[in-house]
């Protein structure tokens, strides 16, 4: 595919930036909570979770832009730990806690979204293959 390294790029910005948007919204506390601020109260605190996305973002964007094979599979494999932690947490800022049923907003499904496209886009990667029989002298 022509353009995967770009839409795997905007991908991994856009699962950024919904970070600063509203996840879940918990009623009985009356809290809102994001990626950048997960505290609820002293008991409940759900972490920052943008931190660990921007990074493991920044390395799948420059690996996206590396033009090697190495490059490419040490980026599925990235992409890959980035959508399975997308998913992880789905199930942390929209699972009930002791009877208490946050909810959650689209900004949380949406970052999954993302989380995938960026997955798909490293399955496709934007390589030049040498035919067989030509080697370098």
């Amino acid at each position: 595919m022509k353009h995967a390294q770009t839409i795997g790029i905007v991908a991994l910005v856009a699962m950024f930036a919904l970070c600063f948007l509203p996840w879940s919204y918990i009623p009985v506390v009356d809290v809102t909570v994001s990626g950048i601020q997960g505290k609820v109260s002293e008991q409940l605190n759900l972490g920052k979770p943008a931190k660990l996305i921007a990074i493991i973002g920044f390395i799948c964007s420059v690996l996206f832009v590396i033009p090697k094979v190495w490059a490419k599979r040490i980026n599925f494999f990235t992409t890959t730990i980035l959508f399975s932690y997308s998913l992880y947490l789905v199930m942390l800022f929209s699972g009930c806690r002791e009877g208490i049923c946050p909810d959650a907003k689209w900004p949380l499904y949406l970052q999954s979204v993302m989380s995938f496209v960026a997955m798909v886009m490293s399955f496709l990667p934007k390589l030049k293959v040498r035919p067989i029989g030509e080697f370098d002298a």
